[in-house]
């Protein structure tokens, strides 16, 4: 069976479309899956700039914590002496 001419190209335009297609899907699946790579590794930035973060804020709220009990300590001391050495004053912090 032969072909005619436009058959031919026909075939030929259609075989060209096909692979064209193809071409394409190769190239938005190879996208895909590179913008799929940059995503998880934005995401796993994001989680150690989270824990990071996170670490920080632990090491600051425990200083913190730390300052506050020297500072009641010292306050406590301090309002102890007053009362000492002043017996009739009533200090308000202890009644």
């Amino acid at each position: 069976m032969t072909l005619s001419v436009q058959e031919r190209t026909i075939a030929d335009d259609w075989r060209a479309k096909s692979r064209c297609l193809k071409d394409k899907r190769e190239r938005i699946s190879s996208q895909n899956s590179g913008d799929t790579q940059t995503v998880v590794l934005y995401s796993q930035d994001l989680r150690s700039q989270l824990s990071q973060e996170r670490d920080s804020v632990r090491h600051v709220s425990l200083q913190k914590e730390i300052e506050v009990k020297d500072l009641q300590t010292r306050l406590e001391k301090s309002v102890h002496m007053n009362s000492s050495t002043h017996p009739y004053v009533t200090n308000p912090v202890l009644g």
